[in-house]
């Protein structure tokens, strides 16, 4: 288990294919430290929240998550700023080119 985290930040961007697909990039900070990177996934709209989410969980910052019987999970934003009062701050670009992702 990680050391609790006085705050929590991703920032994602976002590109649209000549197809109309989304894929992300997206970065995890904790206590303003870069800890995780996504390069490149599939996923639109805020995807890229949830899925840096996971992936702060699978680092062992979110011990005790609840996971639900739907295959769901506690989002981040109710873990770490509802349950928690830390701060849990997200922001996303749109870039034209896949490779500013």
């Amino acid at each position: 288990m990680k050391t609790q985290p006085k705050s929590v930040l991703i920032t994602g961007r976002r590109w649209f294919d000549s197809s109309g697909n989304t894929y992300f990039s997206a970065n995890g900070y904790i206590n303003g430290e870069a800890v995780a990177r996504i390069e490149y996934e599939y996923g639109y709209g805020d995807h890229y929240v949830d899925a840096m989410t996971n992936k702060l969980e699978e680092l062992g910052y979110m011990p005790n998550r609840k996971h639900y019987d739907n295959g769901g999970a506690e989002p981040g934003w109710q873990y770490f700023r509802d349950q928690r009062s830390i701060p849990f701050n997200y922001e996303v670009s749109d870039v034209s080119r896949k490779k500013d992702l």
